[in-house]
Formats: structure tokens, C-alpha cells, sequence
């Protein structure tokens, strides 16, 4: 077991949802650079009544599509930003301090941007990935799934359709 992979003052089980192109892409000017709704659906399923961990600029883009923050769901706001205080969330200024506003949770999902996946990896127990069979241009990415820390326990293939410019496949990976 990875010696940083505390188990103290955290939640019960920490869950990475995201979604990353086959050239390790996940964003594209603060967006997402696809619109896949059946991946949409995917990422309710797995984060409706859970906690959502995430950054300022994903809250930001959340705020921007759905009008505030995800319905359904307690969310948790990482910022350096001392005055940052939208309505409905929680603000920390550390992951951990996430971590630990969530620790009496069974689960919580972290769900962006790139820095707060970067920080999470060598705490989280499970990877919920969506690989999106394409190479879309963009300028944030996700870090290397390690295969000697993260085994895959499961995959189901979704082919390209009228509603679908790419193909995908929701992967998800647990700790070794």
C-alpha cells in the first residue's frame, strides 16, 4: 500500500469520476471539449447523493451549466480564494481539509479539475473513468493511470451514435 495513502481523517472510500480523451485530455477552455449525455447520465448515477469533492474552475463551470451546484448532492469547494463563497457549497482552502469535512461519509467523489485529480490519486480507492475514443484538442489532462497501483475490475463499451460524436468506455479501476 502507498505509505501517502492515509486513512486517518478521510472518508470511508474516495471515488475519482472523470472523463479523459485517448490523448489524456479532459478540458478545453474551463469545458469539457465533447458532449456525450449518456456519460452525463453515467456521472449522475455515480455522484447523485454523494459528496462531490472539486476545484474552484470546475465548480465555476457546474455554476455555468447548471445554475448552481449539482443538485442532489453535497459539494465540496477546494480554492486558494480567501473571499470565494458561492451559495449552497462548503469552501476549504486544502484537499485534506475536504477530506476531513467529509470523513464521517462512506464515499465521496472527487470530480476535478486536473490539480485536485493530481492531488487526490495517492489518496482515492477507486478510479470511475469514462475513456472517450478520440483526440479533441484541449489544454488540461488528466495524470497516468499507474497499472502497477490501479487494477481495471470492470469496462462496457459504448459505440458512436446520432447522439454521440465518440465512442466511450466507463472503466473502473480499484486500488491494489
Amino acid at each position: 500500500m502507498n505509505p501517502s495513502h492515509d486513512t486517518s481523517r478521510r472518508p470511508a472510500r474516495i471515488t475519482i469520476v472523470a472523463a479523459v480523451a485517448q490523448n489524456g485530455v479532459i478540458g478545453r477552455a474551463g469545458g469539457l471539449p465533447w458532449h456525450l449525455p449518456d456519460d452525463l447520465a453515467h456521472f449522475k448515477r455515480l455522484t447523485k447523493g454523494q459528496t462531490c469533492i472539486m476545484g474552484r474552475k470546475t465548480f465555476d463551470e457546474v455554476e455555468r451549466t447548471c445554475g448552481g451546484p449539482l443538485p442532489n448532492r453535497r459539494c465540496i469547494v477546494v480554492t486558494r480564494s480567501r473571499t470565494y463563497a458561492p451559495a449552497g457549497i462548503e469552501v476549504v482552502h486544502e484537499l485534506d481539509d475536504a477530506f476531513d469535512l467529509a470523513s464521517d461519509e462512506d464515499n465521496v467523489c472527487v470530480i476535478g479539475g486536473a490539480q485536485i485529480y493530481t492531488a487526490a490519486m495517492d489518496n482515492a480507492d477507486c478510479l470511475e473513468i469514462t475513456i472517450v475514443h478520440g483526440a479533441p484538442e484541449g489544454d488540461t489532462v488528466f495524470p497516468i493511470i499507474d497499472s502497477a497501483v490501479w487494477e481495471l475490475v470492470a469496462e462496457q463499451y459504448h459505440p458512436p451514435d446520432e447522439r454521440h460524436e465518440y465512442a466511450m468506455t466507463f472503466r473502473t479501476y480499484e486500488r491494489k
